[in-house]
């Protein structure tokens, strides 16, 4: 157990987050994410529909993944 403890201790000092700080940036981008894929399945049965969302939210996706390396 104190294995994994270390092993997410270093990584969120790499990435420079707190815990919380790090869930909250994990979970807005499955939100994305989740977002897109529901819109990606409406365009493939409406193409008329969505026909941006991905390739509009491709940089929004670079920078919230992103981060101190």
């Amino acid at each position: 157990m104190q294995h994994w403890i270390n092993r997410c201790r270093d990584h969120l000092s790499q990435q420079g987050e707190s815990y919380l700080s790090h869930m909250w940036g994990a979970t807005k981008l499955v939100l994305l994410l989740l977002s897109l894929s529901v819109k990606c399945l409406i365009h493939s049965i409406l193409p008329c529909f969505f026909t941006t969302a991905v390739s509009d939210s491709v940089d929004k996706l670079a920078k919230m993944s992103r981060r101190a390396k």
